[in-house]
This record gives C-alpha cells, structure tokens and sequence, in this order.
C-alpha cells in the first residue's frame, strides 16, 4: 500500500510519550509563513534504520540511538509504503526507516491533516480512517 507521502520532507523529530513522532511538511518552508505541517509518523516501537552501512536497530527509548535520525531532517521522502505483512518502509534518498508490525500493540501510524488515518494494528493489519466534512 503506497501511502501517498513522496516529496514530503522531514521537518521535526519529537519524542512523546510511547513514541516518536516524525512531522512531515510539502512545499518550501518560509520562516514566518504559514504553518505547513502536512502529515506525521507516529512510531511506537524499536525499529530500524537502513543506510549504506547496513541496518540499525533504533531504540525509541534511548535518545542516543535516535539521535541518528538527525541527518534526515530536511530530506526529502522519496516514498512511504506498506508491506503485506504490515511492516511500515519510509524511504529516503540515503536512508530507509523500517518499522515492523507488533502482535498486541499498535505499531505506527500515519496521520494527514486533512483527517485520513492509517494505522498497523496487533498482528500487522491496517486500519484506515478519513475525516467527514460535516459542515453545510
């Protein structure tokens, strides 16, 4: 499942309770301008991340290990998909972030500021949400 995020950029890392959040903008950033925060990754477990170099396991807990996520601020996702066993793949010019689904938890998800929802459920499914506009 392509989740439509090619040509975002990674503008922020945030820790949160239970996770990491990353947040993703599309188009230049002006400072002073509009707010242009897009849509953000929610991780919620280790997980790893693909370079030249080979694989690192991430602890979202130790922000030692999650300071290697720095260089990827400001880069460009080239693509963001969905594997059919519900491993999240966030690929980047130089790097990729993989995020494997967990058997009881909530992995990940992906939120747009337009209301749409994707979220690896216990096992590896996906659920999908998508705001209603109610307004007349």
């Amino acid at each position: 499942m392509d989740l439509d995020l090619a040509e975002y950029s990674l503008d922020a890392l945030r820790l949160s309770v239970g996770g990491m959040r990353l947040e993703l903008s599309r188009g230049p950033y002006v400072p002073g301008g509009p707010d242009q925060l897009t849509a953000s990754i929610m991780i919620e477990r280790d997980f790893s991340l693909v370079s030249a170099r080979g694989p690192a396991t991430i602890k979202i807990d130790d922000w030692a290990e999650l300071s290697q996520l720095r260089p990827l601020l400001g880069q460009e996702v080239v693509s963001a998909r969905v594997s059919d066993d519900g491993h999240l793949i966030v690929e980047f010019p130089r790097h990729e972030l993989h995020v494997a689904p967990l058997e009881r938890y909530e992995a990940w998800n992906v939120a747009w500021f337009d209301g749409r929802l994707v979220a690896s459920t216990p096992g590896g499914d996906l659920a999908s949400w998508f705001a209603r506009n109610t307004s007349p």
